[in-house]
């Protein structure tokens, strides 16, 4: 099954490959559920960010989108742990207002059931951090 997993992540990466936010917004309905809980690791010193919901997790995706052009993610390396994918990569777009080239390295995870999403992790440093994290949640 966790193969399978892995393709799917991959399939909803392409989604988002080229900077359609049309194409990542039905993406999201296809690969992740409606009652996911995001966590996000990389914007806060102390705790967490914890985002319930696919409309809510879409929403914080708009709001980047809303700031860069063609915003995508490329992956490096897919990691397969139990019902997990591990994607390690970086975070690409330009800032619309400045011009400026962004790039944000970062890891994230997917616990997948069914055919969608159910938990994401994201904004972990790196692969060894992401499977920590998911080795403590299995």
């Amino acid at each position: 099954m966790s193969q399978e997993n892995v393709e799917m992540a991959k399939r909803f990466n392409e989604a988002g490959r080229h900077g359609d936010v049309e194409a990542v917004e039905a993406a999201f309905f296809q690969f992740v559920a409606e009652g996911v809980v995001a966590t996000d690791f990389g914007d806060s010193l102390d705790t967490p960010n914890v985002v319930h919901g696919r409309n809510a997790l879409r929403d914080a995706y708009r709001q980047v989108a809303e700031v860069l052009d063609d915003y995508y993610r490329e992956v490096d390396e897919y990691v397969e742990v139990g019902d997990w994918v591990i994607a390690v990569g970086r975070w690409v777009g330009t800032g619309k207002a400045s011009g400026v080239p962004v790039e944000r390295r970062g890891t994230n995870a997917g616990r997948w059931r069914e055919g969608k999403i159910v938990e994401w992790l994201f904004g972990l440093d790196s692969k060894e951090a992401a499977l920590e994290v998911v080795e403590s949640r299995e």
